[in-house]
C-alpha cells in the first residue's frame, strides 16, 4: 500500500506563496522606502536655512521617484535618486548669469551640500549637513524595516486560498 501525495499542486502552492510574497515585498518596500527619501529631503531642508540663496524646492519635489518592477518572474522595488526631473539652478546677477547642471545639485545634496559647489564668486562656503542618502542608505539595510517588510509580505501571502498549504 503506498501512498500519493499530488506534488505537482504542493509545488503550486509554493509557488504562489512566493509569487504574492514577493510582490507585496517589494511594492511594500518601493512605498516606505519612497516615503523615507522624502522625509530625508525635508530634514535635509530643515537642518539649513539659505542665506544667499534662494531656494527652489526642486530637489525636494524632483530629485527622487519610486519604482517598482514585475515581470512575472521577478520583482524588486525602490526609490530611485536621480536629477532627470530637476532643472537647471541659476545664480547671479544679469551681468553674471551662470546655472549649474542638475545632477551637480542632485549629487551635492543628497550627501549633504547646501549652496552652488563654486562658493558665490568665492564669498560664501558651501554648507555640510546630515547627508539624506546615508540616512536612507542606513534605513534600507536596518534589520527592523527589513523584519517589518518581511511580516508585510509573509501577511499578505498566508492570507492567500491554498489548496494544500495551511499556513497559520
Amino acid at each position: 500500500m503506498g501512498i500519493k501525495v499530488d506534488t505537482k499542486g504542493l509545488e503550486e502552492d509554493i509557488l504562489k506563496y512566493m509569487k504574492t510574497f514577493s510582490k507585496a515585498y517589494a511594492k511594500e518596500g518601493s512605498k516606505q522606502i519612497t516615503k523615507k527619501a522624502q522625509s530625508c529631503i525635508e530634514m535635509f531642508y530643515r537642518d539649513y536655512t539659505p542665506k544667499y540663496y534662494d531656494r527652489t524646492y526642486d530637489l525636494k519635489n524632483n530629485s527622487y521617484v519610486p519604482y517598482y518592477h514585475d515581470n512575472g518572474k521577478a520583482y524588486y522595488g525602490g526609490v530611485r535618486i536621480t536629477a532627470d526631473f530637476m532643472s537647471p539652478y541659476y545664480s547671479g546677477g544679469i551681468m553674471n548669469h551662470t546655472y549649474t547642471e542638475p545632477i551637480i545639485i542632485a549629487q551635492l545634496a543628497w550627501h549633504g551640500w547646501h549652496g552652488d559647489p563654486t562658493g558665490y564668486n568665492g564669498r560664501f562656503e558651501p554648507i555640510r549637513t546630515t547627508p539624506p542618502l546615508d540616512v536612507l542608505t542606513d534605513f534600507v539595510h536596518n534589520k527592523s524595516f527589513l523584519d517589518l517588510m518581511y511580516k508585510h509580505a509573509d501577511n499578505v501571502a498566508t492570507k492567500q486560498k491554498y489548496k494544500y498549504l495551511d499556513i497559520k
